[in-house]
C-alpha cells in the first residue's frame, strides 16, 4: 500500500466488506480519577468510560486503541483503581469470539501476552493503550499503574519506553483475513527529549520486511502544536510511510482525520472525553470514533458521546467607559446557564449540571471589583463549578507589570509549563546574589513545580528538600568540609550537580517510593552505616512472561450471533 495515494483511501464503502473490515473503536484522555473526591464531578471520568465500552460492545468492534492517560496520575487511588478494573471487566469479558489474529511477536513491545490469546482468560473486548504523560512509569523499575491493570488481563498495554537514549519500536501486526494493520505505540517522552531523539536519528520504527497492503497506524502522546522550540512534536518527523496517526494529549476533538500534504498521512485527534481544564477547546463536543480498515483502505466514522457533562466557555470584554460590569457580568452568565441546556442529549447518566467559564478581560484601567469566590456563590446550585466561573485578565495592569503576553486559564498546559519556566529561569538570571537559590539548581525547582502541577504530587515539595539536605550532608561529610568553607563548597557542588544536566534529581523525582525512601534515610544522616538501604525499597524483577506462541487461543473461536459470517 503505497503511503502517497493515502488521502483517497477513505472511502465510504469500506465497511461493506464485513469479513475482511478490522473495526477499532478510537479515544483517548479518559483521565479517570479526574476530581474523584469532588462530590459533583467526581464520577464524571467512569461514567464516559462506561459509555465508550459500551458503544464498543453494541457496535461490536474488533478492539478498542486508546492513546494515553487512561488514569489522571500515575499513581492512581485504591478507588480508583478499582473502578477501572469493574468497568473493564464488566465489558471486556464474555463468551463472544474474537476475529482479529496478531501475527507478530507480542514479546518485542510489551510485557504480557496479548490477552486474548490466553486461554485461562475469556476476553470478548480486546483493548490496547499506551501510556501519557500522566500515568507514565514511574521508580526504578519503571511500573506504571497500566502495568497493574495489564497484569490482570484486562487491558494490552505496549510502547512503553525504557531507553531514552535510544528507542527502537517495533509493531503489532493484527489480521483479520485479507486486512492486515500494523500498530506501532509510542508512550509518552518528554517532547525535548524525542524531538532530540528523532533529530539525532534515535529513533527506529521497525517494519516487516514483508510489508504489502499493510495499513500502518502509530500510537502517539505527545504535544500537537507549535509551543516553542522542542516544545511538541512536529508531524513532518513522523515518517511517511505511515497511513494514520493517532494524536494523545492534546485534549480539543479534532476526530476527523486532517491529512498531511508532505507526509501523506492523515492525523486524527480524539481528545479528551472529560473536561481537565476549563478552556475553549475543552467546550467543543466531546466524540469517539471507529477506524475501519478493510484490505488497502480505511473510513473513521466519528459519534457524539451522550454523557458529557454539559460545558459553555464564552469571553466578555469590560470596556474603559463601561458601568454596572458586575451585573452585566451576571446576566451574561446566567445566559450561559441558559445555553448548556442546548447540550443534554437525554442519557440518564449525563450529569446535569454545567461547567460555566467566562474569561473577563478588563480593559479599564482600574481592576475589577468582583470576587470570583463571592460572585459564584449564588450560582452554587446552579452549576458545578460554582467558584472558579469567571477568570478575570486586567489588561492594563498585567502590561504595567512589564510582563509580556498574556496567560492562559489552563488551554494550553504545555504552554502554561514553558511561561512558568521561563519565567523561573529569567528571574534567577536577573536577580541579585542575595536572592539567588543556594541549595536547588532553578532547573530542579522547574521540574518540582511541573510535577506538582502536571501530576498532582502534593509531596514533592517536602521530598526534594529532604532529598537535597541528604544530598549535601552526604557531600559535605565525604569531603570533610571546615565550617568557614561551606559557602564554596555548596557552590562547587552544584556546579558538579548542574554538569550532569540534572539526571539524578529527574530520577529521585520519578521513583514510586521516594517518600518512604527520603523519610526513613534523613533520620540516619548523622551515621556512616553503609546499611541504610532498605530491601523494603527495591521492587521484586518482574516474573517472565508465559507465552502461548504467536497463534491461535481465543483468536480462532467460533463465530458470534449475528456476525456469524466472519
Amino acid at each position: 500500500m503505497e503511503s502517497q495515494n493515502t488521502e483517497e483511501v477513505i472511502k465510504e464503502d469500506v465497511e461493506c466488506d464485513d469479513e475482511n473490515s478490522i473495526r477499532i473503536m478510537i479515544a483517548t484522555d479518559i483521565h479517570l480519577g479526574y476530581l474523584e473526591t469532588d462530590r459533583e464531578r467526581g464520577n464524571d471520568s467512569f461514567v464516559t468510560f462506561e459509555e465508550i465500552l459500551e458503544h464498543a460492545r453494541d457496535k461490536e468492534v474488533d478492539m478498542v486503541l486508546l492513546g494515553g492517560d487512561l488514569f489522571h496520575i500515575n499513581k492512581p487511588s485504591p478507588t480508583t483503581l478499582k473502578k477501572c478494573l469493574e468497568t473493564l471487566r464488566k465489558h471486556c469479558i464474555g463468551d463472544n469470539s474474537v476475529y482479529i489474529d496478531v501475527i507478530s511477536d507480542p514479546k518485542l513491545v510489551m510485557n504480557n501476552n496479548i490477552n486474548f490469546l490466553d486461554p485461562n482468560l475469556n476476553i470478548a473486548l480486546p483493548v490496547f493503550t499506551i501510556n501519557g504523560n500522566h500515568d507514565d512509569p514511574s521508580g526504578p523499575e519503571l511500573v506504571a499503574a497500566l502495568d497493574i491493570v495489564s497484569n490482570s488481563g484486562l487491558v494490552n498495554y505496549f510502547g512503553k519506553c525504557t531507553n531514552l537514549n535510544e528507542i527502537t519500536l517495533h509493531p503489532l501486526i493484527i489480521q483479520k483475513n485479507e486486512t492486515k494493520i500494523a500498530i506501532f505505540g509510542l508512550g509518552y517522552v518528554k517532547d525535548e527529549r524525542l524531538a532530540a531523539m528523532i533529530k539525532n536519528n534515535k529513533v527506529k520504527y521497525m517494519k516487516p520486511t514483508n510489508d504489502k497492503d499493510i495499513i500502518y497506524i502509530l500510537v502517539l502522546h505527545q504535544n500537537r502544536p507549535e509551543r516553542g522550540t522542542a516544545k511538541n512534536i512536529a508531524e513532518d518527523s513522523i515518517p511517511s510511510f505511515f497511513h494514520f496517526i493517532l494524536w494523545g494529549h492534546e485534549h480539543e476533538c479534532r476526530i476527523k482525520p486532517e491529512y498531511n500534504t508532505k507526509q501523506h498521512f492523515h492525523v486524527c485527534q480524539p481528545g479528551s472525553p472529560v473536561a481537565t481544564s476549563l478552556c475553549a477547546g475543552e467546550a467543543v463536543q466531546k466524540k469517539w470514533g471507529i477506524l475501519v480498515c478493510n484490505k488497502q483502505s480505511y473510513k473513521l466514522k466519528p459519534y457524539d458521546l451522550e454523557t458529557v457533562r454539559p460545558f459553555v466557555f464564552e469571553n466578555y470584554t469590560v470596556e474603559e467607559d463601561a458601568e454596572h460590569e458586575e451585573e452585566e457580568i451576571a446576566n451574561t452568565v446566567d445566559r450561559m446557564i441558559q445555553d448548556s441546556k442546548k447540550q443534554l442529549t437525554g442519557n440518564p447518566r449525563q450529569p446535569k449540571l454545567p461547567l460555566i467559564r467566562l474569561r473577563v478581560e478588563n480593559c479599564k484601567t482600574d481592576a475589577l471589583k468582583i470576587n470570583p469566590i463571592v460572585f459564584g456563590q449564588k450560582y452554587e446550585n446552579k452549576v458545578a463549578n460554582s467558584n472558579e466561573i469567571l477568570l478575570i485578565k486586567n489588561r492594563i495592569n498585567r502590561t504595567n507589570r512589564g510582563v509580556k503576553g498574556e496567560f492562559g486559564d489552563g488551554e494550553d498546559q504545555t504552554f502554561i509549563d514553558t511561561c512558568v519556566e521561563d519565567l523561573l529561569k529569567s528571574f534567577y538570571e536577573q536577580a541579585p546574589e542575595v536572592n539567588q537559590l543556594q541549595s536547588f539548581l532553578p532547573s530542579e525547582l522547574n521540574e518540582s513545580v511541573k510535577r506538582f502541577i502536571n501530576q498532582e504530587d502534593r509531596s514533592v515539595f517536602g521530598d526534594i528538600i529532604n532529598y537535597k539536605m541528604e544530598s549535601i550532608m552526604k557531600h559535605f561529610e565525604e569531603t570533610h568540609v571546615k565550617e568557614e568553607d561551606i559557602g564554596l563548597e555548596l557552590t562547587k557542588f552544584q556546579t558538579t550537580i548542574a554538569e550532569t544536566t540534572g539526571e539524578e534529581f529527574k530520577s529521585f523525582l520519578s521513583d514510586a517510593n521516594r517518600t518512604q525512601g527520603t523519610n526513613r534515610t534523613m533520620l540516619n544522616i548523622g551515621s556512616n552505616s553503609e546499611d541504610e538501604m532498605d530491601s523494603s525499597n527495591v521492587d521484586e524483577p518482574p516474573r517472565p512472561a508465559r507465552g502461548r506462541g504467536l497463534r491461535g487461543g481465543r483468536g480462532s473461536r467460533g463465530p458470534r450471533g449475528a456476525r456469524g459470517k466472519k
